[in-house]
């Protein structure tokens, strides 16, 4: 019997459901075809979508590396909500003595000290550097200020102990073997949110420290360009797939396999803009626009009505932990492109995602919204 025809006969009979999802199936066979013809599906439906007046072009004049861009009338400034003020933990107070974990406002996560055995992370990079700078330029107590600039400078360090360089450019690099059902990344492994999170932590002290050149070899390992069906750098961060449309990758995968992380991939992307605005004549604007254009494409593929949304476009059935933030970061785009694609995107992922946001985050991106508009009105 073929593998349909035994699928076939034991939803006949009521064993499983069609729809394995809502009714996983226990029979292996049965469980494999739907899990494949599923995923088959998943793919026809997850089809970009091409917005109407983007152009296939060359992003990157050197390697001639071609993806689909979109002329957005992009922000001379960083959007709202761009850098977020994080509370330090409860008690904390900035000190001279002790390690740099002892120090830190936010420690490193316990899954990182604990299970990878890596004392550093680079979400946590991004959100110490804030707050240290804000102390640094807010405090009034100047021993305080002090004491976080040292720390500061530490943090620094770290990041640079967990920097691979070549050829002008930088990676951030996790030193430990990442393992799930959809990713295995064997060590060292890079990342597109790595790497942003490096860049936006270098460009916010840089008023205080020398971190200029170092976010831009952060952005320059976003230039070596993975495309797909031909050979692989030997480390890449950035992809073009077979549609034609330019990712950061959150999750760069040994054999090329794309995962499309919507959330890792807009980080990224805001980061990019960022230094493009010190740096107008690079290519960075280019990456940005066909970074944009790539989540106005894909976002219909990431909703799911009445559901929370995709996390990523192949990771398949995976909602994303963070619906919130999924919204926010439409409305982001939105504020800096001008494309009210974006906005209406936001609005439908809020409208699907009413019950799993909190009341209290809800207020907080209606708030945004409001504000973006006043800063970025809809165009007549």
């Amino acid at each position: 019997m073929s593998l349909r025809s035994a699928a076939f006969n034991l939803t006949q009979h009521g064993l499983i459901h069609a729809r394995h999802r809502l009714a996983p199936c226990t029979n292996w066979v049965a469980h494999r075809y739907f899990d494949l013809t599923g995923r088959q599906a998943h793919r026809r439906y997850h089809h970009p979508q091409r917005p109407a007046d983007a152009a296939l072009k060359v992003i990157l004049p050197v390697s001639g590396v071609q993806a689909f861009v979109r002329d957005y009338a992009l922000l001379n400034h960083v959007p709202l909500g761009h850098r977020p003020i994080f509370p330090a933990a409860p008690g904390w107070e900035p000190r001279y003595d002790g390690t740099l974990e002892d120090r830190l406002p936010h420690p490193w996560d316990p899954l990182y000290q604990t299970h990878y055995i890596q004392d550093f992370q680079p979400v946590k990079l991004w959100r110490n550097t804030l707050t240290l700078c804000e102390m640094i330029e807010t405090d009034s107590d100047p021993n305080k200020r002090k004491m976080a600039l040292n720390t500061l400078r530490a943090l620094v360090e770290r990041m640079q102990e967990f920097t691979r360089e070549a050829e002008g450019a930088a990676w951030l690099e996790n030193r430990f073997a990442y393992i799930n059902k959809e990713v295995r990344l064997p060590k060292p492994w890079v990342s597109g949110i790595g790497n942003a999170f490096a860049i936006l932590a270098c460009l916010r002290m840089r008023k205080h420290l020398p971190t200029t050149a170092l976010a831009h070899a952060y952005a320059r390992a976003f230039q070596q360009v993975y495309v797909v069906g031909q050979s692989k750098p030997e480390r890449w961060i950035s992809a073009c797939d077979a549609d034609g449309y330019l990712w950061f990758e959150e999750y760069p995968r040994p054999k090329g396999r794309l995962l499309h992380v919507k959330n890792g991939h807009i980080f990224a992307l805001l980061a990019l803009h960022e230094i493009s605005l010190l740096e107008p004549n690079s290519p960075y604007q280019t990456l940005v626009q066909a970074g944009a254009c790539t989540i106005e494409a894909y976002t219909p593929c990431l909703r799911r009505p009445g559901m929370v949304s995709l996390y990523a476009v192949n990771w398949w059935r995976k909602p994303d932990y963070l619906p919130a933030r999924a919204v926010r970061q439409l409305y982001q785009l939105y504020h800096l492109t001008g494309a009210q694609s974006f906005l209406s995107e936001g609005d439908l992922f809020l409208q699907d995602m009413a019950t799993a946001i909190d009341p209290d985050n809800k207020q907080t991106l209606r708030q945004i919204r409001a504000d973006i508009l006043r800063q970025r009105p809809l165009a007549d």
